[in-house]
């Protein structure tokens, strides 16, 4: 199976229409159609696009090797923790935050803003306020 056959492969295990996946990935129908009957050449932009609109793993759409799908389990974040070995406490503290919806996340913000200018005038007494840059209004 080519490339380009594993491409209507996700189109149609997503149940999408060829309009509906093209406008999803920012190609017209007719140019997607093109690609999946292999008259036309599938870019590396085409391949990142896809990968990333719909969580599909790079490796299976280059070589058709593995699963179609990206697990769950190797989420972003899940990347993220590996590249910055991020312990379970930081781990769970960064996916709290980021399910927070952003007026709750503003909140969260100003606290840990008030919170890092107490510990600057208590670590350095003789800053004025002003000096801190403290801002916990944004």
């Amino acid at each position: 199976m080519t490339i380009n056959e594993r491409i209507k492969e996700v189109r149609c295990a997503l149940n999408m229409t060829q309009k509906e996946f093209g406008n999803k990935i920012t190609l017209a129908q007719t140019y997607l159609s093109q690609i999946e009957n292999g008259e036309r050449h599938v870019t590396e932009k085409i391949i990142k696009i896809i990968c990333l609109q719909f969580n599909i793993d790079e490796y299976w759409l280059r070589t058709g090797q593995g699963n179609m799908f990206i697990n769950d389990d190797d989420t972003l974040l899940d990347q993220l923790s590996k590249r910055y070995s991020l312990d379970f406490f930081s781990r769970t503290l960064i996916e709290t935050y980021i399910k927070l919806p952003p007026s709750h996340r503003k909140i969260f913000k100003n606290f840990y803003l008030s919170l890092m200018a107490e510990v600057a005038r208590e670590l350095h007494p003789n800053v004025s306020k002003a000096d801190t840059g403290s801002t916990a209004q944004t």
